[in-house]
Order: C-alpha cells, then sequence, then structure tokens
C-alpha cells in the first residue's frame, strides 16, 4: 500500500510540474501579445503620398508643407518609395481634440480632390520599420 501511495505522490507531483510549465509559457505569450500591442503606435492622421509611375504629385506636397510649417504641427516622415512616395505620420500630440480635428478637416478639404495623396485617421503608419 506504501508503494502505491508513494506512485500516487510521485504522479500528482510530475502532473503539478508539466501543468506549470504549461501556465508560465501561456502567462509569458500573453506578456509578449500586450508588449507587441503596446509598440504599435496609432497616428491621429497620415498623409500618404503615393506614384502611379510618375513620381509623386509635387505641386500637393510643396502646399502641404506650408500648410504644415505655418501650424508647426509635429510629424514623422516616412520614406517607402522608389519615386518619392512617403507619409506624413502625425500624433498630434500637442493638439487639444478640437484643434486636432480642425487640422484633420482642413487637411480633408484640401486633398479631397487631388490625385496622387491618401488620407487615414487613427490607424498605424504602415510604411514605418
Amino acid at each position: 500500500m506504501a508503494a502505491f501511495n508513494r506512485c500516487t505522490l510521485f504522479l500528482w507531483l510530475f502532473i503539478m510540474a508539466c501543468a506549470s510549465k504549461k501556465v508560465n509559457k501561456e502567462v509569458e505569450q500573453v506578456k509578449s501579445h500586450q508588449q507587441e500591442s503596446a509598440s504599435v503606435q496609432s497616428y491621429r492622421l497620415i498623409i500618404s503620398f503615393y506614384s502611379k509611375g510618375q513620381g509623386i504629385n509635387k505641386k500637393l506636397k510643396e502646399d502641404l508643407d506650408t500648410l504644415i510649417a505655418l501650424r508647426g504641427n509635429v510629424y514623422e516622415k516616412i520614406r517607402w518609395g522608389r519615386e518619392g512616395e512617403f507619409d506624413y505620420c502625425f500624433k498630434l500630440e500637442e493638439l487639444k481634440v478640437s484643434d486636432q480635428d480642425l487640422f484633420v478637416k482642413d487637411v480633408k478639404a484640401y486633398v479631397s480632390d487631388k490625385e496622387g495623396v491618401r488620407l487615414y485617421e487613427n490607424s498605424v503608419c504602415v510604411h514605418k520599420r
């Protein structure tokens, strides 16, 4: 009977040790996923200049550069294409929410009928490495 109790105890300890490793591994996976999610940054506005084989719309770029310079907005410029394609990625954290909305509205109004540019709101800057 004592041998049976020892075998049962050994088996129980073995099972618990294996289960503990599995739980630890799952906890590590959750922590890793949380860290990856935290490292992905969302931007309030992304202005993406693209090309259809003839380079970007340089006039539009110059006009938007002037608008951005006048307002003094902080941004990241991400180059991603062979023909001058790039993204302006704005967090706009330096502005109040109402001022952010106004800036986005002004940019949308200006580029609404222009070619070679796309706007994304509350998104990830996909070309950022």
